[in-house]
């Protein structure tokens, strides 16, 4: 799933969505049954991917107190997504959030990138703080479904 990274992208998707569902009515006083199912498939799937996306952007931008990097449908970490949603969750653009930590806005970008996977522990600590947040690290032991967490770094 792309994530929405900024307003633009979020009016740009809202606005898809609309044509979408339009779309969709228009199939359905056209066609039914088997020819309905044929035809409108994509489209409730493109719609339903973009209500998530949707769903998503505004869950951040209500500024959500924590936010979490592992994807368990993914089964690792998501820390592009992560630094999207504090950055989202503080009303920053991603040329703030780089002044803020006196870099370019082409490096939190790429930060933000979905499938980077360079970033280090001082480029986040720096993020966090610029956010008014702190990292913390966390090992969860996955062995009999228990529950144990240990910290092992924070700032």
């Amino acid at each position: 799933m792309i994530m929405i990274k900024n307003e633009r992208q979020y009016k740009i998707t809202k606005a898809r969505l609309k044509e979408l569902k339009a779309s969709l009515t228009r199939l359905k006083k056209k066609y039914r049954g088997m020819a309905l199912d044929l035809y409108s498939t994509g489209v409730r799937e493109h719609i339903e991917q973009l209500e998530k996306e949707l769903e998503e952007y505004e869950y951040f931008r209500r500024r959500p107190q924590v936010i979490r990097a592992y994807a368990p449908e993914k089964d690792r970490l998501d820390i592009s997504k992560a630094i999207v949603g504090l950055r989202l969750s503080q009303g920053m653009t991603q040329a703030e959030l780089a002044e803020k930590i006196q870099c370019q806005q082409e490096n939190i970008s790429r930060l933000e990138s979905e499938g980077y996977e360079g970033h280090t522990v001082k480029q986040l600590q720096k993020i966090a703080e610029a956010a008014g947040a702190r990292l913390e690290i966390n090992f969860v032991r996955a062995d009999k479904g228990r529950k144990k967490t240990t910290e092992v770094a924070s700032s």
